[in-house]
């Protein structure tokens, strides 16, 4: 994979040095394939999802942050896209949205989390849905 992580400009400025830094760490072994997820989240668009963690937010919504890599050769831009996100044992969740101010240029990944309101899970607190492979 002959990927970059590229940041977004709202992340830089609320990511902790700690979380920075996990998210780098994180995206070197995705580079190496040598992340899996337990969960999958797909789209129409050429991209390709990685879901890290997902976790509750006060409004009851379901938060999963993912590394979002565009396969694409063109900018791909988030509007009015359906996702779906889906964990074992349980049926899909659906999402559809726009992003906006979010671009995602040519042959780069991002990472960025994406709200799904309508949800069955009831655990609240952070959960990693990433295994690394050795």
């Amino acid at each position: 994979m002959n990927q970059s992580l590229d940041i977004h400009s709202t992340w830089k400025t609320a990511l902790s040095s700690a979380d920075y830094q996990e998210l780098n760490a994180l995206f070197l072994h995705y580079q190496n394939n040598r992340l899996r997820s337990t969960a999958t989240m797909t789209s129409d668009l050429n991209i390709t999802f990685l879901p890290l963690f997902r976790a509750i937010n006060h409004k009851n919504e379901l938060l999963v942050t993912a590394f979002v890599t565009n396969n694409a050769s063109q900018i791909i831009c988030f509007k009015n896209v359906e996702i779906l996100y889906h964990e074992s044992n349980m049926e899909p969740i659906k999402a559809t949205g726009t992003i906006h101010n979010f671009d995602l240029q040519p042959f780069k990944t991002t990472v960025w989390s994406f709200i799904f309101p309508n949800h069955c899970i009831k655990e609240a607190k952070r959960i990693y849905l990433i295994d690394q492979a050795i």
